[in-house]
């Protein structure tokens, strides 16, 4: 592969990571709230949580983030080793987004520029096993939001290599468990655990290129949780305005005190399916993929998701 196609395919690779908006994507969970009228339990507190919009967010942040395994199904033999760089856009048009991220003004009731699209940047290393197992681990960064995300699995590819007589017409079959997660969200915690199952099928071109389709089916569970209380009100002084005595009681206005809430722990399960192509030449490797949901899921909208990586296998 020459250079001239290195340069290209980068800067392919960085315009398609990059986010369409210029605001940030970090997070403002406290805008998550609603007002004690809105028919919330809120007892004496003015405000309460707005835990539908939270389980919205979540629920795209875990389906963006979770970096669901996108390469061929077969594992190149036992001593193999594969080094990508990828990057991951998904489109989000939730109205959750607008509430629950930061934008340019912090101290906004929502966010005026939300995110139209979470971009995640990822590098990933798989090594073959014998017996047809292969490791893979991945860490990245989700682009404008400050979080870090971490991953891996094991897959083990239950049939692979079949190329002569009537066998060479069955697909390389593979099985994979993973996990990811998301580190340095304010106030939120995501885990993402899946499994895929997948096939593929190599086609060899003229000697030299390898031309693989690609095709799988996982389950991801998104479980989410606030790391802590969340202030609903930071623009107020809770103690300030209570004023407490040397009793600890308030002698002034102690009904901001209960506007620190926990958002209630959220598990979704989603039906993914991923369909792609994997072009190789000599160690140099592209593939692109395109995820989305089978079925509509419960209090949320279908996500689609758009998979660019570049790599070298060895």
């Amino acid at each position: 592969m020459s250079a001239r196609c290195v340069v290209a395919l980068c800067g392919i690779f960085v315009a398609f990571a990059t986010p369409v908006s210029a605001q940030s994507a970090g997070l403002a969970l406290h805008r998550l709230r609603l007002q004690g009228d809105a028919g919330c339990e809120t007892g004496s507190a003015r405000y309460c949580p707005d835990q539908a919009r939270f389980e919205s967010l979540a629920g795209d942040i875990g389906v963006a983030a979770a970096g669901l395994p996108t390469s061929p199904a077969h594992t190149g033999g036992r001593q193999a080793f594969r080094v990508t760089a990828r990057a991951t856009m998904t489109p989000v048009r939730s109205d959750a987004w607008r509430r629950g991220t930061r934008g340019a003004d912090a101290s906004a009731l929502e966010n005026d520029d939300p995110p139209t699209r979470v971009s995640v940047l990822l590098a990933e290393v798989e090594k073959s096993l014998p017996l047809g197992f292969a490791v893979r681990g991945a860490a990245g960064a989700w682009v404008g939001s400050g979080g870090v995300v971490l991953g891996g699995g094991l897959r083990w590819a239950v049939l692979e290599g079949f190329r002569r007589g009537v066998f060479r017409y069955i697909p390389d079959i593979s099985l994979s468990a993973d996990i990811a997660t998301v580190v340095g969200l304010q106030s939120l915690r995501v885990l993402m655990p899946s499994t895929t199952l997948r096939m593929s099928k190599r086609v060899i071109i003229a000697r030299q290129v390898e031309l693989t389709p690609m095709l799988g089916v996982s389950l991801l569970w998104v479980r989410a949780s606030a790391s802590g209380a969340v202030d609903l009100t930071p623009e107020r002084d809770a103690v300030a305005e209570c004023a407490p005595d040397e009793l600890g009681e308030c002698t002034g206005d102690g009904t901001d005190l209960n506007n620190n809430v926990t958002f209630a722990t959220t598990t979704s399960l989603r039906a993914r399916l991923t369909l792609g192509a994997a072009l190789r030449y000599r160690a140099a490797s592209l593939d692109a993929s395109v995820a989305f949901d089978l079925a509509r899921p419960a209090d949320a909208s279908r996500l689609v998701q758009v998979s660019l990586g570049v790599g070298l296998s060895f």
